[in-house]
């Protein structure tokens, strides 16, 4: 039994029920293996949870290469880098919305916190600072929190108030049809509507 089926048991029992629902027990069953292989693997739940936030985290953190394309105009960057990170939030909507509520930390968030600090926040207001020019540092990073939240609303947060909102009520909140791309799309046109029509 590979690490990577254990791995996998457990990122299909997150989405079904949750990390709060996941048990050694469970993840085994579902792998087809015994707890002492599980835990000769990874030791603990807290050890295999972190390693799952690790493979999240990592996939979050090859989304800031675009951003290294230097070839490719800075507004194409951004808005591409904005999908792919959409996009690697919606596909595990549970495991982003732990990998961001900070309610528990793991190793691996703190790993990630360290990449964004050192890297990932560097690269992007480079990007933003070839889109608009020499804005004051303090706006630039403001301007980083707006584009961060218009993606993890959607992509995450909505998702789940939806979801939650249906089981209580049995109404309907998602409004929108729209995909990750067209919404991207909207927001870089309404957001940088400014820098684009000179």
């Amino acid at each position: 039994m590979s690490r990577e089926r254990i791995l996998e048991a457990t990122a299909q029992l997150i989405k079904t029920v949750g990390l709060e629902g996941i048990t050694i027990r469970k993840v085994a069953e579902l792998a087809g293996t015994n707890v002492a292989l599980l835990n000769y693997h990874f030791g603990s739940k807290e050890n295999l949870i972190n390693e799952i936030l690790k493979n999240q985290f990592e996939s979050f953190r090859e989304c800031f290469n675009i951003l290294d394309e230097k070839e490719s105009p800075p507004l194409e960057r951004l808005k591409k880098f904005l999908i792919m990170y959409a996009s690697r939030l919606a596909e595990h909507p549970e495991l982003a919305k732990h990998a961001i509520s900070q309610e528990q930390l793991f190793k691996s968030h703190y790993e990630y916190l360290d990449f964004l600090k050192s890297q990932g926040f560097d690269k992007l207001v480079g990007t933003i600072t070839e889109i608009v020019g020499n804005l004051n540092q303090d706006k630039i990073m403001f301007m980083i929190q707006q584009m961060l939240a218009a993606v993890l609303f959607p992509s995450v947060i909505r998702r789940n108030l939806h979801e939650e909102i249906n089981t209580a009520s049995n109404t309907t909140l998602d409004s929108t049809n729209m995909s990750i791309e067209q919404q991207i799309d909207l927001f870089i046109d309404h957001y940088f509507y400014r820098f684009t029509s000179r």
